[in-house]
């Protein structure tokens, strides 16, 4: 049957449960009950809070009511439907069209509810004196058993019948809600990726502060007591600094004296360009958090794993050291953080200032990070005769997002000045493109303004003010076209191309190739149809970007191709190699 129906998709939802690594009544869990009694090694239905341990989470497999299933695994013939939304990178974090990290992968599974005989979810099903299937619908006990099921883990499998699910294409999010059965059964699971932890709502930095004044203090006193306040929260990446209304108080040491409280020693009011004041008994103290010629991917990492409170495993970060080694050496970046702000806004900053980007793939189950920067490696070559898809592709022009102007306000004033607004720095920098705005082009001032509280170095300033004129002179364009199933690891997101396609012609009609790159790919039909979603690249066919070489390197002549591709020679005076084009040094 399958070879004459040929490739039979499958999808496959999995949920991780947590579940006590205890058996009931055994060792360290003391619970008596018996039969019906017993628990259902949940934490909900725990009888002994203090001996539950969290064991090896329970994977719950579910799939739609078809014939054509794996038979090796359990599987729970519920799903209705699975709608995916793909994640969109936002390549440089500018903030306007895109949210600063793009837009969050998200699958929503539609289910039915139905009786269930609790296999797999009750250990102790063979003690019950009733029949589960009597009792109940499997959501409806379920979510009573279980509702502490955010932030954990939920599966897409795509594959094909015959095929092991370890070998399926796998996606992976993290739980947002469960909604309980409607009166026809229907149950929702929405799902995001993994940067969900991250969201404003979700982590700050620094972390909100509890202490509080213990006795009114003057402006020059030089010793401080802090009563409420925990040691740790006051040691945030050993900065040794603290806020009190709009005043920052360096200082030398903290303790904690008999009472608990903690003393701040050494102080040095009125910090940071900030007025010392008094302060009265009870005002809030505030951690600081600081960060000191940091390169921007140092930054990123520390926000997401201390602050986003993001597993190191889910970054690999080897891989973010070698591309930030390629183009971030000599960058680097500082603030002092004076009250709590959200972790995503952070990283906005972050991306946007230093031209990278960051995002959740969802496959290798790793967030990934990127600079915007040249791409050495030959790209992929798309045409329509091998690999798009018959009236797939649309082209969108996209003025929202044109610029003739950059303004980029730096030097923060303050730490406790707000950040969006020009007047709370010291320097604004200008850089236009007066062409772009006059009657013979686009006939039109737009302004895109940045305020960079990260940046102090006036290089790194005005690279940032001409790579972000230079990308939004013009309108930007964005691409979709659909590919067969057969190309699925052709590209990824982030990844370049060159594409050949009839829409794009020289002045004289002749069909010549573009280069792009992918913010999204979407799998419109599971197993068979891929969609994607690119912008121009930045770096176009229009030069040939280079990098210094080692001493021994061959001269161009006796260099392979692939030296060429990722090399740099100097040109001759006419700005060519022979009869080939010079580099651009980057």
């Amino acid at each position: 049957m399958q070879d004459k129906l040929g490739r039979i998709p499958v999808q496959v939802v999995e949920i991780d449960q947590d579940r006590c690594a205890l058996t009931y009544g055994v060792g360290a869990c003391t619970a008596d009950g018996t039969g019906n009694a017993k628990c259902y090694n949940t934490l909900a239905t725990c009888q002994v809070l203090e001996a539950y341990a969290l064991g090896t989470p329970l994977t719950l497999r579910f799939t739609t009511a078809q014939s054509d299933l794996p038979n090796d695994e359990y599987l729970i013939p519920s799903v209705q439907s699975v709608s995916t939304s793909p994640t969109r990178v936002n390549i440089g974090g500018r903030t306007g069209r895109d949210k600063p990290l793009g837009v969050r992968a998200q699958v929503n599974v539609r289910l039915i509810d139905h009786p269930h005989n609790d296999n797999l979810v009750d250990p102790y099903i063979d003690d019950r004196s009733y029949d589960p299937y009597d009792r109940g619908t499997f959501w409806a006990k379920w979510l009573r058993r279980n509702p502490f099921y955010n932030g954990r883990a939920l599966r897409v499998r795509d594959g094909y019948y015959g095929q092991p699910l370890n070998e399926m294409k796998t996606r992976h999010f993290v739980i947002e809600s469960i909604s309980l059965p409607d009166s026809r059964g229907n149950v929702q699971i929405k799902a995001q990726d993994i940067l969900r932890l991250a969201d404003n709502d979700k982590a700050q930095a620094p972390s909100l502060s509890t202490g509080r004044l213990l006795a009114d203090i003057t402006n020059s006193q030089t010793t401080i007591t802090v009563t409420g306040g925990a040691l740790s929260n006051y040691q945030q990446r050993n900065t040794k600094a603290i806020r009190i209304g709009d005043e920052i108080i360096r200082y030398s040491s903290v303790s904690v004296n008999g009472s608990g409280d903690l003393v701040f020693s050494g102080c040095v009011r009125g910090g940071d360009n900030t007025e010392a004041k008094a302060h009265d008994e009870e005002d809030s103290v505030q951690a600081c958090l600081e960060y000191i010629n940091e390169r921007p991917d140092v930054i990123a990492y520390d926000l997401l794993t201390t602050y986003g409170e993001i597993d190191p495993a889910f970054i690999d970060l080897s891989e973010w050291q070698s591309e930030a080694n390629t183009w971030f050496t000599g960058i680097f970046g500082g603030r002092l953080l004076s009250e709590p702000e959200g972790v995503t806004d952070l990283l906005g900053q972050l991306t946007e200032q230093f031209l990278f980007f960051i995002w959740w793939d969802e496959v290798a189950q790793k967030i990934r990070f990127k600079a915007v920067a040249p791409e050495f490696d030959e790209p992929p070559v798309f045409n329509e005769d091998d690999h798009l898809l018959q009236n797939s592709v649309t082209l969108k022009s996209d003025d929202q997002v044109r610029i003739s102007e950059a303004w980029i306000s730096y030097r923060l004033k303050n730490p406790t000045e707000r950040i969006n607004e020009r007047d709370s720095y010291l320097r604004t920098v200008l850089r236009l493109d007066p062409t772009a705005a006059s009657p013979i082009e686009y006939g039109q001032r737009k302004v895109y303004e940045v305020y960079s509280p990260w940046i102090i170095n006036e290089t790194q300033i005005n690279i940032l003010s001409a790579r972000i004129l230079s990308r939004y002179r013009n309108n930007p364009v964005r691409l979709t076209f659909r590919l067969d199933a057969k190309d699925r690891g052709a590209v990824d997101v982030a990844s370049v191309f060159d594409i050949d396609y009839k829409g794009f012609v020289d002045f004289n009609g002749q069909q010549i190739t573009q280069r792009y790159q992918v913010i999204s790919l979407h799998e419109v039909v599971a197993g068979e149809i891929i969609e994607v979603e690119a912008v121009k690249f930045d770096f176009d066919l229009d030069f040939r970007p280079g990098r210094w070489m080692v001493t021994n390197a061959p001269t161009y002549a006796n260099a392979t191709e692939q030296e060429r591709a990722n090399g740099m020679w100097w040109s001759d005076n006419n700005g060519k190699i022979g009869t080939d084009d010079a580099y651009l040094w980057s």
